[in-house]
């Protein structure tokens, strides 16, 4: 993620320095098989474990950004991605993440690994390189054959205390995971 969130933040020249570019975020994409980005379902009933989390989790999203310079308003690109990640976590807190995608027409595969944990309803991930990232547990449901994880961010430093109290908030940085149950042949 940290060399899609660096090609994000490098991917054209302004036509006149400081430029902003507006927050990235993934919105999820859906089939009619996945659970809807408005479902509404809350926080487990109980705290959640690694073992909780321990499998293989999907994420697909895309993201347009049309960008401006900042003080003459004027067009200076667009920046485009769309990804699928999957990470798969163990029960020990060990976790590989594995994203394809397309950044503004280049395709990119990106594999690595690194450790996990859960600290309340914080899951805090550090990929090998030192990726570091936290995420707000925002929801869990669980059905006969997906399991639904709703996380809130990733956060690279303090999460808002808002974010923290006011589920509503920072909405537009929920991601939406999916878990399909497993066969009797592939345990967790």
């Amino acid at each position: 993620m940290a060399r899609v969130a660096s090609a994000l933040s490098s991917s054209f020249q302004p036509s006149s320095p400081p430029s902003v570019i507006s927050c990235h975020w993934m919105r999820p994409s859906h089939t009619r098989d996945t659970v809807q980005r408005r479902s509404i379902f809350g926080p487990s009933a109980r705290p959640l474990t690694m073992a909780d989390l321990a499998g293989e989790w999907t994420h697909k999203g895309s993201s347009l950004t049309r960008c401006v310079d900042r003080y003459t308003g004027a067009y200076v690109g667009d920046d485009s991605i769309t990804m699928r990640t999957t990470w798969r976590i163990t029960a020990s807190s060990a976790i590989t993440s594995d994203s394809f995608g397309v950044h503004n027409g280049t395709p990119f595969v990106e594999s690595t690994i690194g450790r996990c944990r859960l600290d309340g309803n914080i899951l805090h991930i550090r990929l090998k390189g030192g990726a570091r990232a936290k995420y707000v547990v925002r929801g869990w449901l669980e059905h006969l054959t997906t399991t639904v994880l709703k996380l809130n961010g990733p956060w690279h430093g303090d999460i808002p205390p808002e974010v923290l109290d006011d589920p509503d908030e920072g909405g537009s940085c929920d991601q939406t995971w999916l878990r399909k149950a497993e066969s009797p042949s592939q345990p967790r």
